[in-house]
């Protein structure tokens, strides 16, 4: 059995909140409105993705940003340092996203990511991670983290990047992969679980790529293009199940 990791949410609040996350990160903040939500991701200066979020405005001056927590620290931790004069604060949390059935549903977290799980029947953080995994939501931890480009991991599918809303960091190559560039490494699903994040995967003893992401069934890894049906996880026999940016519906 694989096992999901901790949630936190990094809180921004302020009257400059809206702004500045829009200047930070890599969707279009600005255009969101109360009550809405929208993944988005925070790219290093090289275009990969540290960490991918969803991110909520909860009020006028609020927005609530939910991520793995092994993310959260180095990612409050940085837009702290980039705050400069910007009128808001930067905070973290653990947070559920999981509950019994006799639980109400907290503020944060299950209803606004969309999992094939309806918000409030009883659900386990393990349920829920594995309904992430099997709607090809990339969260990134650990070793998996500043490794890929948001094309690479199929964040266009989830509308986690704007080629739109003008700079941010990565925003250049983003951009440049988008319109010069093309992508060869894709999301794909693994049809096994319990993979150790970053495990390397191989084809006909060729390296094509790793795991980003894993849940008990199944896994999520960046494959480079190609023809797959049986892959190698360090000497494990394991299935590929398809591509995340096509083969979802």
């Amino acid at each position: 059995m694989s096992i999901a990791p901790n949630f936190a949410e990094i809180v921004v609040d302020g009257p400059d909140a809206r702004s500045f996350l829009h200047s930070q990160l890599s969707s279009d903040v600005q255009a969101l409105d109360i009550g809405a939500g929208q993944f988005a991701c925070y790219l290093n200066v090289d275009g990969r993705v540290q960490c991918l979020g969803y991110l909520r405005r909860t009020a006028e001056a609020t927005l609530r940003w939910l991520m793995p927590a092994d993310n959260a620290e180095a990612v409050a931790k940085r837009l702290t340092m980039y705050k400069l004069r910007a009128k808001c604060t930067v905070t973290q949390a653990l947070v559920e996203v999981g509950c019994d059935a006799s639980q109400s549903v907290p503020d944060a977290v299950l209803a606004g990511v969309p999992t094939r799980i309806a918000a409030g029947s009883g659900i386990a953080e393990s349920d829920w991670w594995n309904a992430c995994i099997d709607a090809g939501i990339p969260w990134l931890t650990g070793a998996a983290q500043n490794e890929h480009l948001p094309q690479a991991l199929g964040l266009q599918r989830l509308s986690a990047f704007s080629l739109k809303k003008g700079c941010y960091p990565g925003q250049e190559i983003v951009a440049r992969t988008h319109y010069l560039g093309r992508v060869k490494r894709r999301l794909a699903w693994i049809d096994a679980g319990a993979l150790p994040v970053a495990a390397a995967l191989s084809n006909a003893d060729t390296d094509i790529g790793s795991i980003v992401a894993s849940g008990d069934a199944h896994s999520l890894a960046v494959l480079r293009e190609g023809e797959y049906i049986t892959l190698d996880a360090g000497g494990r026999a394991v299935g590929f199940s398809g591509w995340c940016d096509i083969d979802h519906p």
